[in-house]
């Protein structure tokens, strides 16, 4: 079974080190052909998308495996069934960026406001763009958390019931340290925290009253290769993470190396979050501290097998 696997990162690295590693394990189970044409080199309208249907029509795949709405036009019009990776919710931020809603915010909106804000921004060709390829895609896999309640609301019924809970966040880790013997540090991390789902502004005023060695674009350090981001999480107590929306993949990795994890009361994914460190703007700091003394097992850990499995069902299934 042939699949065509389209993003739009590059030369893909440490930056993106999840997504190299989730082709690699996938390559062992299919004939992967994995192309990645940067928005800037077709423009954003994509008018034609004359590369990525020149590709298709060469190497007449059975499936699009795809994680950018970029290529909406010509993956919609070709004819192949397709998987939407919902890695990036690309109107989620819109309504995180444009009018600073965090997800429980948008969750208790109408959705019928919702939707207008929506249509009605300055980002609005990207929402319609998300939406359409949406709608056309075979399956949709999600991280499953409240943000596809969210995906329900905006993009309605038919987006929704084909959504697949799938994670994945397939990467490489060193020995376990447990947690007595990691450092009594907390850090916090993002490639880029100048994103506004990200929320710099709650970790800059929760750095007032405590310790967090920052690291990321802004950070106190700066992003860092794989392995070595690996070694310095494993080696810390405490992972906070203060994020409005989005990664996951981080709080993944903190919980699978014996972290105590911590995030904010309205974070979409506080599914697998043990609630004694799941904070708001009043305890947050009482919780940090507390969280470098004592370890609180998660609710659970996703297990990168079972989720392995379950993607190379779904792409199996996706091409009847």
């Amino acid at each position: 079974m042939k699949i065509l696997f389209l993003h739009p990162y590059g030369k893909l690295g440490d930056w993106n080190f999840r997504l190299k590693k989730q082709i690699e394990m996938m390559s062992k189970h299919f004939e992967l052909v994995v192309e990645s044409v940067k928005p800037t080199e077709l423009g954003f309208e994509n008018k034609d998308n004359d590369f990525i249907r020149k590709r298709i029509k060469e190497e007449k795949p059975n499936l699009i495996y795809v994680n950018s709405f970029y290529y909406e036009t010509a993956i919609r019009d070709c004819n192949v069934p397709y998987i939407y990776d919902m890695g990036s919710f690309l109107s989620r931020n819109i309504l995180i960026n444009q009018y600073g809603y965090d997800v429980k915010e948008m969750l208790a909106i109408p959705d019928k406001e919702l939707i207008w804000k929506l249509e009605n921004c300055k980002m609005s060709d990207y929402y319609r763009k998300e939406k359409a390829v949406l709608e056309k895609a075979k399956a949709i896999t999600t991280w499953g958390s409240e943000e596809d309640i969210l995906m329900q609301k905006i993009f309605g019924n038919g987006v929704y019931s084909k959504i697949k809970p799938i994670l994945t966040n397939f990467t490489e880790f060193p020995p376990l340290i447990s947690f007595q013997d990691k450092k009594p540090l907390i850090l916090a991390i993002t490639p880029k925290w100048g994103d506004k789902e990200k929320n710099l502004s709650l970790l800059n005023d929760i750095r007032k009253e405590i310790d967090i060695k920052v690291i990321g674009n802004s950070g106190d350090e700066s992003f860092v290769e794989h392995t070595e981001l690996m070694k310095k999480l494993n080696d810390a107590r405490v992972l906070f993470c203060p994020y409005k929306a989005g990664g996951c993949g981080t709080v993944v990795e903190g919980l699978k190396l014996g972290c105590n994890v911590v995030t904010m009361e309205y974070y979409p994914f506080n599914n697998c979050i043990n609630e004694e460190l799941i904070a708001n703007k009043k305890n947050v700091v009482e919780i940090l501290k507390k969280a470098l003394v004592n370890y609180y097992p998660p609710k659970n850990i996703p297990i990168e097998q079972n989720h392995l499995e379950n993607l190379i069902k779904l792409c199996q299934s996706s091409t009847t």
